[in-house]
């Protein structure tokens, strides 16, 4: 083990922060190539809310997608810094999966904002600008980890990573979510969603009705259908999607 001195010395040192990767160079969740306002991809002559000054008393302006007359951008707000911070998040993602998927860490937790699961291969959506787990799947997958379950279990749907890997037989996307009979947000998510082409049978929803199901719920889906499931997928690595 390390001695005192030397653990204080890993305490003390510099975290390397993560890559800014943009999430199309994994090859999934991207904005459209279109022309750059800022930092920011934006339709031309779309222009950015200005930050507050210092001392202002205020958060940095934002705009809506929709002001923007940007259609690939939906109920997400925009500011000067936010595809910076977007792309941060998801270098964050790509950089934990790269190191698990190479054994250079046995496992890992990216702690990350803003979300992504909502995110889509060319929507941003509730809140989500790039799908995190989306590319740090793909991440992974370069790195070696050919099978990879993406296991989601916020209370919404992945929208967007079912979306993604819907028609891929490499990647299994399983998601615990609330659905009401598909009047919770996002409304995707029923069991009858399995996958398309290919990817038929490598996408596992369970969805709940009503905000009852509690720890038994949670620890029968697992036990009767996600574990049986994700034993025979025979993953190299598992990405837990939090939102």
């Amino acid at each position: 083990g390390c001695s005192t001195q030397q653990q204080q010395q890993q305490q003390q040192r510099p975290l390397t922060p993560p890559s800014p990767t943009a999430a199309a160079s994994a090859g999934a969740g991207h904005w459209p190539d279109t022309p750059a306002a800022g930092d920011l991809l934006l339709p031309p002559g779309s222009q950015l809310s200005p930050a507050a000054p210092p001392g202002g008393g205020s958060a940095a302006g934002v705009s809506h997608g929709c002001e923007l007359g940007a259609a690939h951008i939906r109920d997400c707000y925009l500011g000067p810094a936010t595809y910076s911070c977007a792309a941060m998040a998801a270098g964050g993602a790509i950089d934990v999966a790269v190191a698990v998927a190479r054994g250079q860490a046995p496992c890992g937790a990216a702690i990350i904002r803003p979300p992504g699961h909502h995110a889509e291969g060319g929507l941003a959506m509730g809140f989500c600008y790039f799908n995190n787990a989306a590319v740090a799947a793909r991440a992974a997958q370069a790195a070696g980890a050919h099978r990879v379950v993406v296991l989601d279990w916020d209370v919404h749907h992945g929208n967007g990573s079912q979306a993604i890997f819907e028609d891929d037989p490499s990647v299994l996307y399983a998601s615990l979510h609330r659905y009401d009979r598909g009047a919770f947000f996002p409304g995707s998510g029923h069991a009858e969603e399995v996958g398309c082409g290919p990817g038929v049978g490598c996408c596992v929803n369970v969805p709940w009705d009503g905000p009852g199901p509690g720890d038994a719920d949670y620890l029968a889906a697992f036990s009767r259908v996600l574990l049986p499931i994700l034993y025979e997928f025979a993953p190299h690595l598992i990405i837990v999607s939090a939102g």
